[in-house]
């Protein structure tokens, strides 16, 4: 059955030698010598084929022996081919598509991209080790990444040289999500924390960014503040004249206060609170009680815990009005930790068990919110939570 699509066959001989085989009970490494055997051409030594790859001993070695194969027949005309694709695939975090990958070649290459025709009979015999996800090819299974990486990428140079690669292809693209998802990443992983942080500092990869994963645009400030950057530094415009560009100074606020400089985004979040209240259209409507939330907690990053009741109650009120529930959880937890810290106990928990009942109504799991609330109330040092 498996060689019908071929028009193949395997006498007795052959098949006896196959099933004899002790590394046959393996069935990734049987599936991967009958495919070698599928895609040979030459009957009369497919029984030397056979030989040759049943003296590997394990899986790792066999697969070894395929992307030799594949060095032999696909590199005539683009040598290099099969390394540079490998080690592009190895580099991606989100797998490549066929475009990106022969723009990649061109790359590596110092030249124009692959042409389709050298690139299909290598993508066509590696069928077995390659899926695709979302229109963009991986690996099917561990053991062929880590073939890769043993043959390609054997020292840390070799690791960063095929994110370098990666990156100068998908800085060369139109920013979109695939820019996003890639580049910065690619980048880091080159270790060139410098190009990511002017990446990151460019005001429209920002906004991509932020809109497409605040969580991964924080991890890597993260990684930029390890390597001694600062992410006021970056956005030192805006940090320093919000009313410049209003329209990132919502993002860039999160992003400092994520990052943890209370001074710089108590400014920025109070700055967007007279923003908002001054404003009229529906944006400033919805985000002043969220506003008011990052000010308190801003706040009390600073320690003024008498300054930021009053933004909180302010939100508790407005969230409450325009039936606003992620606001009001906020602004009921931080306001909450705020008094308890203030020492009014008995004012802190009845903000608590409001704030475990509106969780109920939203179908928030029960247990984390009492988690958080046994917590609090047995001293535990517990972040203010932004919107």
């Amino acid at each position: 059955m498996f060689f019908e699509r071929s028009a193949k066959s395997l006498d007795e001989h052959h098949e006896a030698r196959l099933v004899g085989a002790a590394s046959a009970g393996n069935a990734l490494f049987l599936r991967t010598v009958l495919d070698e055997l599928r895609q040979h051409g030459d009957h009369f030594t497919i029984g030397e084929v056979i030989d040759r790859y049943l003296a590997a001993n394990t899986l790792d070695e066999l697969l070894a022996l395929v992307l030799e194969r594949y060095e032999r027949d696909f590199e005539r005309d683009r040598p290099g081919l099969v390394r540079d694709a490998m080690r592009a695939l190895w580099a991606a975090r989100r797998g490549l598509t066929e475009p990106e990958l022969l723009d990649l070649g061109g790359v590596a290459d110092g030249g124009a991209a692959v042409p389709h025709a050298v690139w299909s009979p290598l993508v066509l015999a590696a069928e077995a080790g390659l899926v695709t996800h979302s229109g963009r090819l991986v690996f099917s299974t561990e053991p062929h990444r880590r073939a890769v990486e043993r043959r390609y990428l054997k020292t840390d140079d070799d690791r960063r040289a095929a994110h370098a690669a990666l990156a100068r292809t998908f800085a060369a693209y139109e920013l979109g999500p695939r820019v996003v998802d890639e580049l910065p990443w690619q980048q880091l992983g080159a270790g060139n924390v410098g190009g990511l942080v002017a990446t990151l500092s460019d005001l429209a990869f920002m906004d991509r960014a932020y809109r497409q994963g605040q969580a991964e645009l924080r991890h890597l400030w993260a990684k930029a503040e390890q390597a001694g950057y600062r992410v006021v530094d970056a956005y030192r415009s805006i940090v320093d004249d919000p009313a410049g560009n209003p329209d990132m100074a919502w993002e860039v606020a999160r992003i400092v206060t994520d990052a943890g400089y209370p001074v710089q985004a108590a400014g920025l979040h109070r700055h967007l609170v007279d923003s908002y209240r001054q404003r009229v259209d529906e944006t400033a409507h919805r985000r002043l009680p969220s506003a008011l939330v990052n000010l308190g907690a801003a706040l009390m990053g600073q320690g003024e815990l008498i300054a930021a009741e009053a933004p909180l109650r302010e939100a508790i009120a407005l969230s409450r009005g325009r039936n606003d529930r992620a606001a009001l959880q906020g602004a009921l937890g931080n306001l909450a930790l705020c008094l308890r810290d203030l020492g009014h106990l008995d004012d802190a928990a009845a903000l608590f068990a409001a704030l475990s009942a509106l969780c109920l109504r939203v179908s928030v799991v029960v247990f984390f919110v009492r988690l958080r609330v046994l917590r609090a109330l047995r001293g535990f040092r517990l972040a203010p939570r932004t919107c």
